[in-house]
């Protein structure tokens, strides 16, 4: 290619144009010496744009001279400030959908780590007790950031479901741990294990089984978070209530240690996406995913280091924690069901009702229970829970498409 520098000055250069609200005006630069002018063209309203189209000389192998011309343009239309670069927008679109592909093979990640965590425990030695408190802070965290104060309108608008969705949590789910307990006779460390594991707030990869299973996400979000925030008082309050006579508990360290476990990522996280909206955007779609790595990091931290105990009690702790889950789920179902919510809502309140949070409750196992039989079963939470619900939710999938079809 020839020297640009010999082509005439006049065919080298680039033009823009900029429209606002009201006035379109054109300035074009003809050469590098060139003059500017500007011009009113119209007075019209037309969305506002910003258009560059840049020239530069190509020469043939015959000699012919011609020019190749490149346009990049940005616009907006109203107050929504969308990014109209074909490649830009493209690129996020696909980082979007692998994200949200990826965080929706939860269940397979979480039971694949859990499979490592039993049967190659030595994968994972150097995780510690206190790097697990820190993977569930980023967990907590990736959740207060999808949140906002306007989030929590739709709450007060329809009561009804969240009040059903904290009873289920913090009354139906703890007297049935005690019940469950108390008919299979555990010793104190499982007994209060089992406590510990009904009184936590619920999980939240429940809201990725209500999308599964075609109910209410907005609801499950925010019953999700209203329960991860009262966790901070109900938790204390229940664990003084039902365990203060068999393992004495102090109720300002387990709520201290609630709120920097729970409370203080989730406002960070929702302090972050109202001060810092354009970063949160573009975050946002892969913050479920890296609650998912999370996840998967509490569940091989916590069942490598108690991989032979859960081998040797299957039998005696696998089908108390699946009867406190499953039978948390059919009450939470049927109970809305009979006050006359829709189908959508009762799915919702069952999924919120049955998951609960078993790193949850492991980390403060290990922050506040000598005993080591304490955090067995929120282990064996860990480990079953995953595939409970993500079967159920699957069920109720099927069952949603027979229903529509109906």
């Amino acid at each position: 290619m020839r020297d640009l520098t010999a082509f005439p000055r006049h065919v080298l250069g680039f033009t823009f144009q900029v429209s606002i609200q009201r006035k379109l005006w054109t300035t074009t630069q003809s050469s590098f010496k060139g003059t500017h002018r500007l011009n009113r063209i119209s007075n019209t309203i037309i969305p506002r744009r910003l258009n560059f189209l840049v020239g530069s000389p190509v020469e043939t192998n015959c000699g012919v001279h011609y020019f190749s011309f490149l346009e990049f343009f940005m616009s907006s239309e109203g107050s929504q400030k969308k990014d109209k670069r074909p490649f830009f927008a493209a690129s996020f679109q696909l980082y979007k959908q692998l994200t949200n592909r990826a965080t929706l093979l939860y269940p397979i990640w979480t039971l694949t780590a859990s499979l490592l965590a039993l049967f190659r425990p030595s994968l994972f030695n150097r995780i510690s007790s206190q790097s697990i408190s820190w993977a569930l802070s980023v967990l907590m965290f990736s959740v207060g950031s999808t949140l906002s104060l306007k989030d929590f309108v739709p709450v007060l608008k329809s009561p009804l479901p969240v009040l059903l969705g904290f009873i289920g949590c913090y009354i139906l789910m703890p007297f049935l741990s005690v019940f469950i307990s108390r008919f299979c006779g555990f010793h104190y460390e499982y007994y209060a294990g089992m406590i510990l594991l009904g009184c936590v707030s619920g999980g939240q990869a429940s809201n990725l089984s209500t999308y599964i299973a075609k109910g209410d996400v907005a609801l499950s979000v925010a019953m999700t978070t209203i329960s991860t925030l009262a966790s901070v008082f109900m938790l204390p309050t229940l664990s003084k209530l039902f365990l203060g006579t068999v393992i004495p508990i102090s109720v300002v360290e387990l709520s201290k240690s609630t709120a920097e476990v729970v409370l203080a990522p989730i406002l960070l996280g929702m302090f972050l996406h109202s001060c810092f909206p354009k970063l949160m955007y573009v975050l946002e779609p892969a913050l479920p995913l890296v609650g998912v790595v999370a996840t998967m990091y509490c569940v091989v931290g916590a069942l490598s280091k108690v991989q032979n105990l859960i081998l040797n009690s299957a039998g005696v702790l696998f089908l108390p924690v699946m009867l406190l889950h499953f039978v948390g789920g059919i009450a939470g179902y049927y109970i809305p069901k009979c006050l006359g919510l829709n189908e959508k809502v009762c799915r919702t309140l069952s999924i919120e009702t049955c998951f609960k949070s078993p790193a949850l409750s492991y980390v403060l196992a290990i922050k506040h229970f000598s005993a080591f039989g304490v955090r067995m079963p929120s282990a064996v939470s860990i480990l079953v829970l995953a595939p409970l619900a993500a079967f159920y939710s699957v069920i109720l999938r099927f069952l949603s498409v027979k229903i529509e079809d109906n």
